[in-house]
């Protein structure tokens, strides 16, 4: 399993990215919306998780550009506004999860790990 992150918050950025590598699980981390999508066109990631909030562009937009490009990607959006408007914003958008970022990680890595079987047997078929 590959995964892309996606945080203007370097230390939430490399918090996660450090904890996901502790599990097991490669990642890639970028503060940059724009060149983490350009490195999710050129790499071969199974999940992605974003920011929601983010200078230049937001997780929704970018999830719309990479779903855009794979309708098939697998996005989770993070965010510190837990809201019914802005989880109904990501699911339009083509998010498949919109978590809290208070979520604890054993189950934010339980998601990621959930994602990632979904995609395996979705390939499968």
């Amino acid at each position: 399993m590959n995964v892309l992150l996606i945080d203007d918050d370097i230390e939430c950025l490399k918090s996660i990215g450090k904890a996901l590598r502790i599990n097991g699980i490669p990642n890639a981390q970028f503060t940059n919306p724009v060149k983490a999508i350009a490195s999710y066109k050129a790499t071969d990631y199974d999940v992605v998780v974003t920011d929601m909030k983010m200078p230049h562009m937001s997780g929704l937009e970018l999830t719309r550009e990479i779903r855009d490009f794979d309708p098939d990607a697998r996005v989770i959006i993070l965010s510190a506004f837990d809201d019914e408007h802005n989880k109904e914003k990501a699911k339009r958008c083509g998010a498949e999860i919109f978590l809290h970022k208070s979520v604890s990680f054993e189950k934010f890595l339980h998601i990621i790990e959930g994602s990632y079987v979904l995609n395996e047997n979705a390939e499968q078929k």
